[in-house]
């Protein structure tokens, strides 16, 4: 206790300094773990915050919103809904087509008002904005607009070719709010919703489908509920969707999120627990100086280790306290980017559990090290033999010169504390670049993912047509009959009951060549008692290729299916289904084509082809984009190459740490090196060769291990949405890496190497 409380007095400016390095090191750690946390329970607490998810969603795709009719059924105590309807804002270029327009409550599916307020039931002239919209209009809250519209006769031929004149009526609404939605998150484009009583107050717009969610006393009494609403007039229109307040493609998105956090937490806890072992055991080794004497007197080991305990102790504590403070106020910076929208409560948040079990972790990792330090330390001066180290044999054998044969032996041969470090060392360096070759390929292959449209089932050069509404007249002869049109194929979508379970469906019909759904497994359905499901549907119908559905249309007559392959939808991914035209009619009477897939001719003027068969029918905004399952990821594929960054970060600190470090530690085979007459030149190569080796080693073995690590990240990936798995790494991303990384190893040299040959040998001499 007396060499504790002299402690106290003599060093504590010495150990200050080091609890509050470990606690900032420990304290990014738990900010990192705590984050993580935040980040993978955001979706649960914003559905909790906005009341929960609804019990039933429902998708009208023609007619009037029956929302008043299902509000009445027994049983319902809450409906809201969302009609999309032709009416757009206009600009100073004109009317502004790419705005996705609704009408309807603005505060259902987890609306947040960023800026201003919701609309106002009862006043037709309202409307609020997503902040893509806003963008888009260069809108201010306040800001009044002129809107046109096509008139309900339009919609119902699908009359919006360019050049078409809007005969819906005409009038001024005020943007009253910037309201954010957790479906953001899965697709970014521009929306605006006008008050439900647009709907009364002009009933000439043009309206086109229904998005609803009831709530209902019990969720069991949902069943029933979809029966009567199918018994309404115009209900056998009405299909069930999956409606939740953060949806499941956004909920992906959010894991994958989480992923790359947890990485970045594991190899920043790798890191940290390096440099707090580091800084410990120098602090431990720097305060007892004096032990042999006391050794000479008797004072054992064990007391040595107690002393070092309890001496860490304090400093573990001091270090924790610091650990909480760093992870409480850094809380405020997760969930990071755009998923910050789903946080209900932004502002610091403490996370107990992380930063009470972190805490403890600090104060035993501190106290460990400076026992064992201490122990080592005390032990008998007779010191074991440094491991031989083949490698540098073999190199000088082979005529290799003094430089690279000593910093080979640096890097390889150690005793003590020496070979722990060598060995921390080069895990850190496989570690580094294999987070980061994993990351970089994850980071591309999801960029591929996104723009490669073969690979969430758009194998064509363009989707033309209006999913929404019948066509009504023949679009397939013409667009036949155009001689930019190499391949066609006529299709429709629509919905069907599987097995009690409301799953969207491509139909389809080759016209010219062969336009055929994009298959994971199996092969194309053919026949008219067969059917291709995704995979996202076929888990959650717990069937596979090879078993037999019970399919039903709107009029509820129902067939059995043989499930023959596992496919992905264009818009629809792994949710959705594809069998043949004729199938489908035979399910859905009224269904005809209203979807042309074409290839054009090689030479042809794709934009001029388009412009041609467009006259013919309509294509709406965001009819051709990727799959919400698929856009979701856009919103996140900054994550893995933030990843990326943070691992190198943390490869680049502990290599240039660990050359420092090791020039200290050689400081007496340097200063024998030099009295036997090592120039400058060769002490300043030895020290960028060890670590340019320890670059290698991490490139040798990283490589391979994280392009193994992220291949399986991706295909997991493209699994959770059915999409084909296509890997991506540019061979210049490992090219780059390789260069970088043999650079960086001797850019970190640069300092260490020039200690080594600048310090008096006699200071050298006295560090060893």
């Amino acid at each position: 206790m007396l060499r504790v409380r002299a402690w106290g007095r003599t060093q504590w400016r010495a150990a200050a300094v080091v609890a509050v390095l470990v606690g900032v090191v420990a304290g990014a750690v738990l900010a990192l773990a705590a984050g993580t946390r935040r980040t993978a329970s955001a979706p649960d607490r914003y559905t909790e915050a906005s009341g929960g998810d609804p019990d039933l969603g429902l998708f009208q795709a023609f007619g009037p919103p029956l929302s008043s009719s299902i509000r009445a059924l027994p049983g319902v105590t809450e409906v809201s809904s969302q009609t999309f309807v032709t009416a757009f804002p206009v600009g100073p270029a004109g009317v502004l087509s790419d705005v996705n327009p609704f009408a309807g409550d603005d505060t259902a599916l987890g609306g947040r008002v960023v800026e201003g307020r919701f609309n106002d039931p009862a006043q037709p002239d309202e409307f609020t904005a997503n902040r893509a919209a806003a963008d888009l209009m260069g809108a201010r809250v306040g800001q009044r607009f002129d809107v046109e519209s096509y008139s309900q006769e339009q919609a119902q031929q699908n009359q919006f070719q360019p050049g078409v004149e809007l005969a819906g009526p005409q009038f001024e609404a005020t943007l009253v709010g910037i309201v954010q939605y957790p479906v953001d998150l899965e697709d970014s484009a521009p929306a605006i919703v006008f008050s439900a009583a647009l709907l009364d107050a002009e009933p000439d717009i043009g309206q086109v489908a229904t998005l609803m969610t009831v709530r209902s006393g019990q969720p069991a009494d949902a069943p029933s509920i979809l029966t009567a609403i199918r018994a309404l007039p115009g209900g056998d229109g009405v299909f069930q969707d999956e409606v939740r307040i953060v949806g499941p493609s956004a909920r992906r998105a959010v894991r994958l999120q989480v992923t790359a956090l947890w990485i970045v937490t594991s190899v920043a806890a790798v890191v940290a627990a390096l440099i707090v072992a580091q800084l410990v055991a120098r602090l431990v080794r720097a305060t007892g100086t004096d032990r042999d004497p006391l050794r000479a007197l008797g004072y054992s080991r064990q007391q040595a280790a107690v002393e070092a305990t309890v001496q860490a102790a304090a400093v573990g504590a001091v270090a924790a306290l610091v650990a909480i403070a760093v992870a409480v106020t850094s809380s405020g910076a997760f969930p990071i980017g755009v998923l910050r929208s789903i946080e209900p409560a932004a502002g610091p948040a403490v996370d107990v559990v992380t930063v009470l079990v972190g805490a403890a972790v600090v104060v035993v990792l501190v106290v460990a090290v400076a026992a064992a330090t201490a122990y080592r330390t005390t032990a008998p001066s007779a010191e074991a033999a440094p491991a031989p180290a083949r490698l540098p044999d073999l190199v000088a054998s082979a005529g290799a010169g003094p430089a690279l044969v000593t910093g080979l032996r640096f890097a390889l041969s150690g005793h003590g504390s020496g070979r722990a470090r060598t060995t921390a060392v080069a895990m850190t360096a496989v570690i580094g670049v294999a987070g980061l070759i994993g990351s970089l390929l994850a980071g591309f292959s999801l960029i591929r993912m996104i723009d490669d449209r073969a690979i969430w089932g758009a194998d064509y050069d363009e989707l033309i047509g209006n999913p929404f509404l019948p066509a009504v007249d023949d679009i397939v002869t013409p667009a036949a009959d155009d001689p930019d049109v190499a391949e066609l194929t006529a299709a429709t979508s629509g919905t069907l009951s599987i097995d009690g379970m409301d799953v969207p469906v491509l139909a389809f019909e080759p016209v010219r060549g062969g336009i055929l759904p994009v298959i994971l497994a199996g092969r194309v359905p053919s026949a008219p008692n067969e059917i291709a499901i995704g995979r996202l549907a076929l888990r959650a119908l717990e069937r596979s290729v090879g078993d037999t559905v019970l399919a039903q249309g709107p009029a509820g007559d129902g067939v059995e299916l043989d499930i023959v392959g596992v496919t992905v939808v264009p818009g629809d991914g792994g949710d959705g289904a594809a069998m043949t035209l004729a199938a489908y009619t035979e399910l859905a009477p009224d269904a005809g084509p209203n979807l042309l897939l074409v290839r054009f001719r090689p030479g042809a003027s794709p934009d001029e082809a388009t412009a041609r068969i467009s006259s013919i029918t309509a294509t709406p905004p965001g009819t051709t984009d990727a799959p919400t399952t698929v856009l979701a990821f856009e919103r996140v594929v900054p994550a893995p190459f933030a990843l990326a960054a943070v691992v190198a970060v943390m490869a680049i600190a502990a290599l240039a740490y660990h050359l420092s470090t090791s020039v200290r530690g050689r400081s007496r085979d340097l200063a024998i090196l030099r009295a036997l007459g090592a120039d400058r030149r060769l002490l300043r190569a030895a020290v960028h060769w060890q670590g340019t080796y320890v670059a290698a080693l991490g490139l040798l073995v990283g490589v391979p291990v994280g392009v193994a690590v992220g291949r399986r990240v991706h295909r997991s990936v493209a699994d959770s949405v059915g999409v084909v798995p296509a890997v991506d790494l540019p061979i210049t991303a490992v090219v780059a890496t390789v260069i970088a990384a043999v650079l960086v190893a001797n850019a970190a040299a640069i300092a260490p190497a020039r200690r080594a040959v600048r310090a008096p040998a006699a200071d050298l001499l006295r560090e060893g």
